[in-house]
């Protein structure tokens, strides 16, 4: 009956904390001094447009609705924000679709075979904890923000997991799962195979069908050192160089 109770706190706690968002807390996690921000010709909220992670060596995208200003990512004003949520399929795409100056190799995060196995038995601890470099999203939540999760390592249930959480630099970031990229070595017999997900409310890694709608982000590999202008821009670009050079020619050979 415990266990039930407990469990029905949980599943309310994470159905509320989905449409909440967190707080940046500066004394938790490494995040001040592991991410460092990447402007790319616009300023969010949190400042910066990108973070680079020096532990990961991947690149975070600060926001997941593509607009912060009125305009999308690449300035045109008629764009249109895609849902907060989406299904596996769906956030894979748009991952793969977003454009930022140029920068356009953008991926949902990965996880590897943590061997956390599929337990009968979540709420005991298992995918909880998970504080690998092999886990994008599981050492964002732990190490890199600090944030707890909802059971400790002997299956405990912690007082002040979750949410509220501290978001650091992510003012965009929800409680409730986030996709990985990475598909499962399981299958539901009737939902078909599953793909691996991390919980910002309960710091949990889990499977889920594809179908279900969850929240996304979008990394990229590497550091983002400048922006890289759009084919138009470049070929301006050339064309006043050729002008200048052309110019800089005639007044010497007048």
């Amino acid at each position: 009956m415990k266990k039930i109770i407990t469990l029905f706190l949980l599943i309310s706690v994470s159905l509320l904390s989905s449409f909440a968002h967190a707080v940046s807390d500066p004394e938790k996690g490494t995040w001040t001094t592991t991410l460092e921000g990447r402007y790319l010709g616009r300023v969010t909220p949190s400042g910066y447009q990108a973070y680079y992670d020096t532990v990961l060596d991947i690149t975070w995208l600060v926001t997941t609705v593509g607009r912060f200003d009125g305009s999308g990512y690449d300035g045109s004003a008629d764009f249109t924000p895609p849902p907060l949520q989406m299904t596996w399929d769906d956030a894979v795409s748009w991952a793969a679709d977003v454009n930022v100056v140029g920068y356009d190799d953008w991926r949902l995060p990965r996880t590897s075979d943590l061997d956390i196995g599929w337990c009968a038995d979540p709420w005991q601890g298992c995918g909880y904890n998970i504080r690998s470099q092999n886990s994008e999203l599981s050492h964002l939540f732990y190490e890199t923000l600090g944030n707890e999760g909802a059971f400790d390592e002997a299956g405990n249930v912690r007082s002040g997991f979750g949410w509220p959480s501290n978001y650091g630099p992510f003012y965009d970031l929800y409680g409730g799962s986030y996709w990985f990229e990475t598909p499962s070595e399981f299958t539901h017999p009737q939902a078909g195979p599953l793909v691996w997900f991390f919980d910002m409310s309960f710091g949990f890694q889990g499977v889920a069908p594809k179908s279900d709608l969850k929240h996304y982000m979008a990394v990229m590999d590497g550091d983002i050192t400048s922006p890289v202008p759009e084919s138009s821009s470049a070929l301006m670009i050339l064309v006043g160089l050729s002008l200048l050079a052309f110019s800089v020619r005639g007044k010497h050979t007048a």
